[in-house]
């Protein structure tokens, strides 16, 4: 997708508001730490019988991430809730920065779409978002004046590894998307009917935050006291 794109800049604007920009750089350093950890208490872990292993893996993952999730945006100084699932009370770690609420996902595979909270998704207006993925040949180009409108997006950092838990410093993949789900009511709706309308790796959307706050620092003014000359008069010259 486009780094010139609306949602690009505003996600840009929003961390550089925000400050946030220390979460984007802490995200895979502490991310990583979390497989190493997920993998030595799982796999490495002789009490964990051989057939619960992967089991154990995920779910250890899972909590250590999520709880990572919001100490993080708590370090950073950056708004964090949990929001429970109407259904089961289920707790999902939600970091808001500027206008965008995030959730953490992980992926098993690159382009997996993840399963949403519903009650998260009505946060932004999925028919908006589904506009902006899917021109029509009958209906008048999307107006990119409405999404700066916006007040709330809803966005996922998801995470993934192709290796082992210990080799995310090499092989982890790390990306910000944009899903939207046409009028989801249940969880299985969210899942059928989800798409990506935008998906960035967040190493793009650091780049681009960094060359923003460069650009944004003034430099001071640095001025140069010009001495003044004393005039002399004739009479006072040897």
């Amino acid at each position: 997708m486009s780094e010139n794109s609306t949602l690009f800049t505003m996600l840009v604007e929003d961390v550089c508001e925000a400050k946030a920009s220390k979460f984007l750089k802490q995200y895979p350093e502490r991310t990583a730490i979390i497989y190493k950890e997920a993998e030595s208490r799982s796999f490495g872990d002789d009490a964990v019988h051989e057939d619960y292993k992967p089991y154990h893996c995920g779910q250890t993952r899972f909590t250590l991430h999520q709880s990572m999730f919001l100490k993080l945006a708590a370090d950073c100084g950056v708004e964090w809730y949990v929001e429970r699932s109407p259904y089961n009370g289920f707790p999902s770690a939600v970091v808001k920065i500027g206008r965008f609420y995030f959730t953490d996902h992980y992926s098993i595979k690159p382009g997996e779409v993840t399963c949403l909270n519903p009650s998260l998704m009505r946060q932004q207006n999925a028919a908006l978002n589904l506009t902006y993925s899917q021109h029509s040949l009958f209906d008048q180009p999307f107006d990119d004046r409405k999404l700066r409108k916006a007040e709330s997006i809803y966005a996922n950092f998801i995470h993934s590894c192709r290796g082992h838990g210990s080799d995310f410093a090499l092989y982890g993949m790390i990306r910000i998307a944009f899903p939207c789900a046409a009028r989801p009511e249940t969880v299985s709706d969210a899942q059928r009917m989800l798409q990506f309308v935008e998906d960035y790796k967040l190493t793009d959307v650091l780049a681009a935050v960094i060359k923003k706050e460069s650009e944004s620092v003034i430099r001071p003014l640095v001025k140069v006291a010009t001495p003044k000359l004393k005039k002399v008069r004739s009479g006072d010259q040897e």
